[in-house]
């Protein structure tokens, strides 16, 4: 039961973003039915799923060790991460489709989306530390 309680940022996590994929993915299916996107919206968040679980797993194993540094380690990884976004963002850059639009928008939603449930955590866990 101890683990579970250790990795409930990671559930809340995995939980949260794929309600918020679902719930999109309806949306996209309502509004733009016969657009293909660069990047599907799986992809995107599988990539942001991934990299918020890893997150959360790694700031919930530093939490339990030293939990002195979880806001430095955040800011860290996320900075890493808005890095390694970088690539979504040049391929929007360097397509030629006419349309990219609404796959920019979507992307950065997905983003803050994500964003904003990995500093949600990390501040339940520094707020319980205190």
């Amino acid at each position: 039961m101890k683990t579970l309680s250790k990795l409930r940022a990671v559930w809340e996590t995995l939980i949260l973003g794929i309600i918020t994929y679902i719930i999109h993915k309806i949306i996209v299916a309502i509004q733009w039915p016969e657009t293909t996107f660069l990047f599907s919206l799986e992809t995107i968040y599988m990539y942001f799923i991934a990299i918020a679980a890893t997150i959360a797993m790694i700031l919930s194993i530093l939490n339990e060790k030293n939990n002195y540094i979880v806001g430095y380690t955040f800011l860290a990884l996320t900075t890493i991460q808005m890095a390694s976004s970088y690539y979504f963002i040049y391929e929007f850059d360097q397509a030629t489709k006419s349309d990219l639009k609404i796959e920019k928008i979507n992307f950065f939603i997905i983003f803050v989306l994500f964003l904003a449930i990995e500093t949600s955590t990390t501040a339940r866990m520094l707020n319980k530390n205190q």
